[in-house]
């Protein structure tokens, strides 16, 4: 049982001030808006990111990343930190990779 363990969102931010890359609207650009911008036009938004929804059809992208490879943009991610005596219990019930400490 998982009684001792701490999720905590990791706030700090990196050791440099990027540049503003946000849009008139408060939405944010990753980088890469340039190239992404000009493949897909059906964009959600994700932790104030314009993120790609899709770029054909979600059938075919399932199946070219399991056949071939693929590339995410992960900007917008949180980062979590799990502490306590119970963590590594909590990460690998959660994951289905077999991890080590």
């Amino acid at each position: 049982m998982l009684e001792r363990t701490n999720v905590n969102l990791v706030i700090d931010g990196p050791p440099f001030t990027p540049k503003s890359n946000r849009l008139k609207d408060g939405l944010k650009r990753t980088a890469f808006w340039p190239v992404i911008s000009q493949l897909t036009s059906d964009f959600k938004v994700h932790n104030t990111y314009l993120k790609p929804d899709r770029f054909t059809d979600p059938v075919e992208e399932y199946w070219a990343m399991r056949n071939n490879a693929g590339l995410w943009d992960v900007t917008g991610e949180e980062v979590v930190e799990i502490t306590g005596p119970d963590a590594m219990m909590l990460v690998a019930a959660a994951c289905r990779a077999s991890l080590v400490a």
